[in-house]
Parts: C-alpha cells; sequence; structure tokens
C-alpha cells in the first residue's frame, strides 16, 4: 500500500509544544452520535526523521475538549516511531447530542517525546499498523 501525500502536523505558535492534527475524511463533515466512538483519518504520518528514543504522544485539542461532548477514546495515544500507517484518532462522544468534525478542523495534538527502553524488547520489527502488538 501507497502512502498518500502526508497531511503535515502544524505547530500553530513557535513556542506550542503539539502540532495540530486535523480531521482528513472524504466529505464536508462528521457526524459522532451520543454514545459512538469513532475513527478519524487525520491525513499525518510519523515523519521519517523522527529521532531515536522519541515518541509521539497523541493528546485531544483542549477546545474541542471544551466546546463539544467528544473525548479521546484511549485518553493519551502513543504513536511509536516505527509506526507506518496514517495517525487516525479514536473519539467517543459523551455527550446527549450529535457532534459534528469538519473536514479540516483541527482535533488532536502530537507531542514528541523521549522514553528510555528499560523493559525486554519482544521482537525487533513492527510486524503491522494500528493495534498490531495485540496481534498475538
Amino acid at each position: 500500500m501507497s502512502k498518500q501525500v502526508p497531511i503535515i502536523p502544524q505547530h500553530q505558535t513557535i513556542d506550542s509544544a503539539g502540532a495540530d492534527l486535523i480531521c482528513n475524511v472524504e466529505t464536508s463533515e462528521l457526524w459522532i452520535e451520543p454514545g459512538e466512538t469513532v475513527v478519524i483519518p487525520t491525513g499525518s504520518y510519523v515523519p521519517n526523521n523522527i529521532p531515536k528514543n522519541i515518541f509521539l504522544g497523541l493528546y485531544i485539542r483542549s477546545s474541542i475538549a471544551f466546546k463539544k461532548t467528544v473525548f479521546l477514546s484511549n485518553s493519551v495515544g502513543v504513536i511509536d516511531r516505527d509506526y507506518e500507517d496514517e495517525i487516525k484518532v479514536l473519539f467517543t462522544n459523551y455527550g446527549d447530542d450529535v457532534v459534528t468534525i469538519k473536514q479540516g478542523e483541527r482535533i488532536a495534538q502530537l507531542v514528541a517525546q523521549p522514553y528510555y527502553n528499560c523493559f525486554p524488547v519482544k521482537s525487533n520489527r513492527r510486524t503491522g499498523g494500528f493495534g498490531s502488538s495485540d496481534a498475538d
């Protein structure tokens, strides 16, 4: 599978820790029903030049959490340096009303964070994408 031209996450100011991800759906908007969980494509990928011992923390934008009743389904996402598929965001609507997310709307942010391997490594290569480490 070939990658599409990636959408590069953008820092909004020079001192922003997070770079914004956008909703990259094929329609003008998507709807999230009350109690529903959806996977939203972003069109973004892990950069090829990410340094060793860095992962990307995926966080909700505070304005989305404040203005809408959606939250990241897994609270915080951990995107490994060797993840090759499109970065996607899982949102759950905890409110009583349908929530609309527009194409191009900034929905989440990535923060580059250091880590240290301090546990045994099961394998040296990633063999899949989204949720692949659970595929035993």
